[in-house]
Order: C-alpha cells, then structure tokens, then sequence
C-alpha cells in the first residue's frame, strides 16, 4: 500500500512544527484517550482517505517527534524537518500494519529513529565516495 497523492503534499506542504509544549505528562485516562483518538483518526485515513484526519493526527504527534529528531541531528533544523517528513511518508504508508502494540506516537518515534539511522549511514558512505565495504 502506498500514501494518498494528497497525503504526501500535505506532509512536504506542512509548517515546521511549533516547539514541544513541556506540558506535566498524561496520567493514564488521558493516554487511553488519546489512543483511542488516534485510532479512530487512523481508521477515517485508512477507510476513506481522509486527509483532515491524517492532519490532525500529524499535528498531534510532530511537535514531539520533531524535537527528539532535533536532538539526534544536533539541533540542525533543515537536517531534522528533512527526517521527519521521511519518517511521516513511511508512516503513512505502512500505517495499515500499525498493530497498537505500543502508542502511535512511540511507532512514529521508532520510524524516525529509523530514518535518522538511514541517513547517518548514508552519509558516511557518501563521505567514503560511495564505497559500500
């Protein structure tokens, strides 16, 4: 399954995120409220497409994942909004296979975490000229 056209324009059309909020973390009902949002913002996107729901959900989640990229890039904006919109299109493709096993916003986390790690090699072997061993 591939992301919507409309998905990933809004994803490469989206603002920066605005910094984390340093909210007090949510006790447990308000986490189960959450994700029980979350899931029925999921199920609009993945039965109808619906692109208000993948915007709520992206701005949702992105304040937060955006700043633990920005920390693993050493607070280089580009280099971060650049992983995050990777992270958000792999999401948005495989968001059908999102078991809930863990929160939504862990899985995202865990894809930028991937993307971060993708291009970190990648740039090394850029750096190495390509070079593969």
């Amino acid at each position: 399954m591939s992301s919507s056209p409309g998905t990933a324009a809004a994803v490469r059309a989206a603002p920066p995120p605005p910094p984390a909020e340093t909210a007090p973390r949510p006790n447990g009902t308000e986490r189960m409220r959450a994700d029980w949002e979350d899931r029925k913002l999921v199920s609009a996107y993945l039965r109808d497409r619906e692109e208000k729901a993948f915007r709520v959900l992206y701005r949702r989640h992105t304040p937060v994942v955006f700043q633990f990229v920005l920390r693993l890039v050493g607070g280089r904006t580009a280099e971060a909004e650049e992983i995050l919109q990777t992270a958000w299109i792999r999401a948005a493709e495989k968001l059908d296979a999102f078991r809930w096993d863990s929160s939504l916003r862990t899985w995202l986390t865990g894809i930028a975490l991937n993307c971060y790690r993708e291009a970190v090699r990648r740039d090394r072997r850029d750096r190495r000229g390509g070079d593969t061993n």
